[in-house]
C-alpha cells in the first residue's frame, strides 16, 4: 500500500477483484467476537480493498461502525455501501481516523503490504485502550 516498493497491482481491475475475490471463513468473525471483552462501537478494517471483510464485520457487529481504510480509490468505488459502514482512501500507516477510535482494528490478507514500522505507531495511536487487533 505504502510501502516504497509497492507497485499498485490492483487499480485496474478493481471490478474483476471485486467479484472474484474469495470471502473469508464465518468461523474468524465468530472467534473475534468470543475473544473480544467488550463492546465494540468502533471496527477499523486496514488494507479493505473492496470491501470483503468490511461487509462481513458490519453483518457480525450490527451495532457497530465498521470503516474500511484502503488506498486505491478503484477498489473502493467497488465497495459495498452498508449502513453502518463508512470507507475512507487512506494508507494503511497515515489513516486521518482519530487518536483512539477504533475498538477493534482488522487486517484481512494485506498485511504483508504495509510498511511494518509505521503501521505499528498507526495502530497505537488509533486503537481505543483496550482495543483488540486481528491480523489474518
Amino acid at each position: 500500500m505504502s510501502n516504497p516498493n509497492f507497485i499498485d497491482l490492483f487499480s485496474g481491475h478493481s471490478a474483476i477483484y471485486a467479484k472474484y475475490r474469495p470471502t473469508y471463513p464465518e468461523q474468524i468473525y465468530t472467534d473475534i467476537k468470543n475473544y473480544l471483552t467488550k463492546d465494540v462501537k468502533v471496527i477499523v478494517d486496514i488494507g479493505c480493498g473492496s470491501g470483503q471483510a468490511v461487509v462481513d464485520l458490519a453483518k457480525h457487529f450490527k451495532g457497530a461502525k465498521v470503516i474500511g481504510v484502503e488506498p486505491s480509490p478503484q477498489q473502493l468505488e467497488q465497495a459495498p455501501k452498508m449502513d453502518n459502514v463508512e470507507y475512507r482512501c487512506a494508507k494503511a500507516e497515515q489513516t486521518g481516523l482519530p487518536d483512539g477510535i477504533a475498538d477493534l482494528i482488522t487486517v484481512a490478507t494485506a498485511i504483508h503490504w504495509f510498511d511494518l514500522d509505521l503501521f505499528w505507531k498507526e495502530v497505537d495511536r488509533i486503537l481505543a485502550p483496550g482495543g483488540v487487533i486481528a491480523v489474518w
